[in-house]
């Protein structure tokens, strides 16, 4: 699981220094030349299997605290070094690859995007480059909040149309309906390639993806945003149940403790643990469903 994570390291810091050794060499360019899947890479797959890996440590150094209590010998001692060690690391990568920043592939540092950013009367998006921590907890909207709300402490202004964040480029109009028109090319050509008699149970005539309707349109330009909203949604439903349980567990082993019976210390901060966890994944869930279902109301309108 160590070298998996390392090879995926290795990876995304290639994309990385490819990233930046283009916007050196084209300092003209109008946007970084970042792919999307550097982007589904640095946001969604190492985070997510560092989370998996620091959690997998966990469980592997609490076993080896329990045998080297139970048996306390040489070769218990070495394998509980060992397995703090790599809960150490596993946790040292999952608190980088959450606070720090993430290059966004909507940034750019052209000579031209610096014109039209001093040009434009709004500030730019708070969301560009922030941290996986920051996104999913919205604090890189704080400060604008803060110095809105306090003006004369943080030396800010009231909420105006003029200082409200602008939004991200892919979610004003031109992007939106670029992209648009990009998925259903996409689209049209996809369906060209397949078989004729199912080709007609779609299109009833022969003028290619027009004759869809509006809505069978829309759903297969937003699956991806819909895929990924509907998981962050389910993920609640799935969680909601633990906290309760865990509590009940701690309640039971209260209660054992107070009838005479043994009930170790690792069990309780354990169900204490699984509690918060789920706690924050719960609202991380509910929260960036929201979040996502509001961006497809705006790239819809």
């Amino acid at each position: 699981m160590q070298a998996w994570a390392l090879v995926l390291a290795l990876v995304k810091l290639s994309f990385g220094v490819r990233h930046r050794l283009y916007a050196i060499r084209n300092p003209d360019a109008p946007h970084r030349s970042a792919s999307p899947f550097y982007t589904t890479l640095e946001k969604q797959l190492i985070p997510f299997y560092i989370a998996y890996s620091g959690a997998t440590a966990f469980v592997g150094l609490r076993s080896a605290i329990l045998d080297h209590s139970a048996y306390p010998t040489r070769a218990n001692d070495e394998s509980l070094r060992v397995e703090a060690a790599l809960f150490a690391v596993s946790t040292g990568l999952f608190l980088l690859e959450v606070f720090s920043p993430r290059p966004s592939r909507y940034s750019s540092r052209s000579k031209r995007a610096r014109k039209a950013s001093k040009a434009s009367s709004r500030p730019a998006p708070t969301e560009m480059n922030a941290s996986l921590f920051s996104l999913a907890t919205f604090s890189h909207i704080d400060n604008f909040l803060l110095q809105s709300a306090f003006p004369r402490v943080f030396k800010g202004e009231l909420i105006s149309a003029e200082n409200v964040p602008d939004l991200r480029p892919d979610d004003k109009t031109a992007r939106v309906l670029l992209s648009y028109r990009q998925s259903l090319r996409r689209l049209d050509s996809r369906l060209a390639r397949v078989p004729r008699f199912i080709r007609r149970i779609a299109l009833r005539d022969e003028d290619g993806v027009e004759e869809l309707g509006l809505t069978w349109k829309l759903v297969y330009h937003f699956w991806p945003m819909l895929l990924v909203q509907i998981s962050w949604a389910v993920l609640p439903v799935l969680v909601n149940g633990v906290p309760p349980v865990m509590l009940n567990q701690i309640l039971s082993a209260i209660s054992a403790r107070q009838r005479g019976e043994y009930v170790p210390n690792h069990v309780l901060l354990l169900y204490a643990w699984v509690t918060f966890v789920a706690t924050i994944a719960v609202s991380i869930g509910r929260s960036l469903s929201l979040f996502l279902g509001r961006r497809i109301c705006i790239r819809l309108r």
